[in-house]
């Protein structure tokens, strides 16, 4: 099995990026071949790009239900966050290990995606009417690391459950 086709099976994301570079090499190269190269450059690319997408949808579901956790009164509703969270978790496990160059920058990742998610949870709880001015300023300011978001962390829960 060639190289390529090694990478293919073990770093999806990685092979795409490698056989992008390798189809505009070619295509600088004048190859004589009858295809479209920087358009398949560009298809092999946005499925790189897809894996990415999903993982960042997935983080950001589970920094939502984590900082939902931390800060809306709605208590009915924690079960199925934490389900979802840990599914999310799940999901992401899987697609970390067929694309181990998608853990790189995780954690800017869980950065940029934490204060935009942030935002967007303090407005859809005030919209609520479910949090104070108070803790909609600590809610603003809060922020989840990599291994929070990854890991088995969970908030603590304030009836002690």
């Amino acid at each position: 099995m060639s190289d390529t086709g090694s990478l293919h099976d073990t770093d999806f994301l990685a092979w795409t990026r490698h056989q992008t570079e390798a189809l505009r090499a070619a295509a600088q190269l004048g190859a004589n071949m009858p295809l479209d190269w920087e358009l398949l450059a560009e298809e092999i690319e946005g499925l790189g790009k897809q894996l990415q997408f999903e993982l960042e949808n997935r983080l950001d579901t589970i920094i939502e239900h984590l900082l939902e956790l931390q800060f809306s009164p709605a208590r009915q509703a924690y079960a199925g966050w934490r389900r979802t969270i840990r599914l999310s978790r799940s999901e992401i496990e899987r697609l970390l290990e067929g694309n181990s160059s998608l853990r790189q920058g995780i954690g800017g990742t869980v950065t940029q995606l934490g204060a935009r998610t942030a935002r967007r949870v303090a407005i859809d709880l005030r919209e609520r009417r479910e949090i104070t001015v108070a803790v909609m300023t600590r809610l603003n300011q809060a922020t989840l690391t990599e291994d929070q978001v990854l890991g088995d962390w969970f908030p603590a829960d304030p009836d002690g459950g």
